[in-house]
Formats: C-alpha cells, structure tokens, sequence
C-alpha cells in the first residue's frame, strides 16, 4: 500500500505550531520531511508545554512530541555562510521548502525563492506568517491571542453581554497549518504536471479570517456589526451546553426534532403551541428550566445515545479520559501509542482524514539533530573531519 507523498523531499525550516502542523499532516502520508533546526536550541515548539515530567527539555515538549512525529532533525545555522552553503545542496533536491521567517529573512540571505528556483526550477517554498508577505502589517509580530483578534474570531465568540472569548490551545495556528497544507499540496501538484515550481504565501490571519461564514459576509455587505451568540444559535433553539449529573450535553435540536425532545422530557409545558414553531428561542426563559430540570440527574452519555436514537443533534462535552475511552474513537483507531527515547510510551491522536487506498504513518518524533550525521555524511558527502570542523565552528 503506497502513499501519496512518497518520494516528495521536504526541507522545515519553521518555527512555532502552524508549520510544524503543516509539515506533520505532509509526514503522515509518506513525505519524507527533514526539520531543520537551530544548533543547541531546537525550534520553538521544543520550548513550549506542558513538559513530560514537568521537567522542560528540548526532547520532552509534550507539544513538540506530537507536531513532529514522522520527520527527521538535523542542526544547522542558516545565518552562517557554511550553513547557507549546505542549505542550498540540500534545497537543489528538494520537492518543497517551509519557513515561517519575517518576510524577506531567506532573501536576505541569499535562499528565498528566486535564488533557489533557478538551480531547482520545480521548487515550491511555502512561507507560514501571522499577516502575510506582504501589506503595512507583514513584518508584525504574531501570537495565538493576537490571530484570533485581528481575524474578528474573537469579535464573534462568547457571550453577547460579555467581553469576548479566546478559544483555547492554539486554534488559530493549526488552522493556518491546515490552510498552508492544502495550498501546499495544490502547488506540489501543480509543479508535478508542468514542472513549475512557485511560492506559496499563507497568511494564519487571514486563514482564520476566512472562517467567518455570515459575520465576515454581514461586514462586506456593509450590514454592520453582529452580536455575539455565546453557544446560542442565531436562529435555532435550543442548541447549547446543558448540565447533567456527571458533566454537560450539547443539545442543537433543529426545528424537526422538538416534538421528540418533548417526548423525552415527559412535560406536556414542552408542547405549548408557542413553543413548537419557529419563534421559540424568544421563550428561552421559561423552556431553559424545564430543560436544566430534566437534565440534571440524567448521565451524559444517557442522553447523548437516547437522543441520538430519536435523530436529535446531540453530543457530550468530552474530557480528555471520555476521548480515550470513546468506542467511536476507538473503532476508528484514531489514537495509537507511541515509543519515545526520552520520554516512553504515550497516546498520539492521529489524523484529522482518513485514505481509502493510503495509511497514515505516525512514527515518534526526532531528537534534536538525531539525523544530521546521516544527512551530511549518507546524503552530501562530508567527511568526519568536515563534520567535526563544523561542529567545533558552531554550524551544526
């Protein structure tokens, strides 16, 4: 069983969550993806938590572990000409190239795309910045919280009489990997059937930008600012988080499902005539307590499969245990535990797709410089000397 990105050579040379995600996705259908890091420090996923042990080490970033698995890593010094030199050697056989530097870093020098193309005129370098490469903004400094705010994602979520709500882990950014990551597959494809390669430019702002649905559409049309929802629906009720005696229920139930909520409930106040068309929401003060009422000593996973099994949108606000443990997860084999070095065995989620015709290969994560020897040596040709003189000048 082959996979679609065997034979496709990825030199990463980025920073942070949304190229590593990127390259991650790229690795787990058979890329061959060689990181490329900064001598003694690694990249900076190394350095961010938690930490296996709650001892931090460039080989024990629980965050690093999995945005990494599948690749290789050697050290190199970019800045420095011998490590300039090298880059160029490796980035004349490869397929792709990705970095997430301030906008005209490579070009400055002497590897952006241009210098690059013309001994390896198939090359694709995808750049992954927070505003883009272009724009008044493009050498701005980023962040998760900082994404979020000026892509409007923030202006849309939490409650209406609220301030508003960052949503947690770093959202923003694997967004903007998996938006690096389709646009990169088209332009890999592209250069496959004409031999042209390009410059891919994503921008993890305007990734999320792009995820407004009807607020981003309202603002074009001039229509004005929307309020916040919080879990509210604009125009389906209810569909929200409810207690339940041993954690919370997402109910949406469409305008189809009321009379099988009412049958499950058991309170003829559900079937008041107001309360089944479609205006109810404007009644969510008297119906809310019904629901909370009904709710309160029944189990989560209870209700979950009960309403299920009357077509009603439903689902269970899962912990992390109720994740490891669901059958559904479970039937589809999405996590699998893997062997580290540094840190043993640990769960790994697996793909957010999954191939008919290509399995996806999920092998433990690099330590740092764990394959530089073997490129230098096995692939470029360097001696032991050459390797040892580099090493003592800092380069690798």
């Amino acid at each position: 069983m082959g996979n679609p990105l065997d034979g496709i050579n990825v030199l990463d040379l980025s920073q942070g969550v949304a190229g590593a995600y990127c390259t991650k996705l790229l690795a787990g259908y058979g890329a061959d993806v060689l990181k490329i890091e900064p001598p003694n420090t690694g990249e900076s996923t190394r350095r961010l938590g938690p930490f296996v042990g709650d001892l931090p080490g460039v080989d024990q970033s629980l965050v690093h572990l999995y945005l990494n698995t599948g690749k290789r890593s050697i050290t190199l010094d970019i800045q420095a000409v011998e490590g300039q030199e090298i880059f160029g050697r490796l980035a004349a056989e490869a397929d792709l190239i990705v970095e997430s530097f301030i906008p005209g870093t490579m070009t400055n020098i002497g590897l952006g795309y241009e210098q690059l193309s013309g001994e390896n005129p198939g090359l694709v370098i995808t750049s992954i910045t927070f505003f883009g490469q272009e724009g008044p903004y493009s050498g701005y400094k980023g962040g998760e919280i900082i994404a979020q705010a000026v892509s409007g994602n923030l202006q849309i979520t939490g409650a209406p009489d609220r301030e508003p709500l960052m949503v947690g882990g770093y959202f923003a950014q694997y967004v903007g990997g998996q938006a690096a990551c389709a646009s990169t597959l088209m332009a890999i494809f592209h250069s496959m059937m004409s031999g042209e390669g390009q410059s891919v430019d994503c921008s993890i702002a305007e990734a999320n930008t792009d995820l407004l649905d009807r607020w981003g559409i309202d603002a074009v049309l001039g229509r004005g600012e929307q309020p916040r929802t919080g879990m509210a629906h604009h125009w389906t009720y209810p569909t929200q988080l409810y207690p339940c005696r041993d954690g919370y229920v997402a109910l949406g139930i469409e305008p189809a499902g009321w009379g099988a909520l009412a049958d499950m409930v058991g309170d003829d106040a559900l079937r008041k005539p107001e309360y089944t068309g479609p205006d109810r929401k404007q009644y969510h003060a008297d119906i809310d307590p019904i629901l909370v009422d009904w709710l309160k000593d029944l189990g989560k996973l209870e209700v979950f499969e009960e309403s299920q099994k009357n077509r009603m949108s439903s689902g269970i606000l899962m912990t992390p245990e109720d994740m490891l443990e669901s059958p559904q997860l479970q039937a589809r084999r999405f996590f699998e535990e893997i062997e580290h070095p540094s840190v043993g065995a640990h769960m790994y989620p697996g793909p957010p797709f999954q191939l008919s015709a290509s399995k996806w290969i999920q092998t433990r994560a690099p330590l740092l410089s764990e394959h530089t020897h073997e490129v230098l040596v096995g692939q470029l040709g360097f001696t032991e000397s050459e390797i040892s003189d580099l090493s003592v000048m800092g380069v690798i």
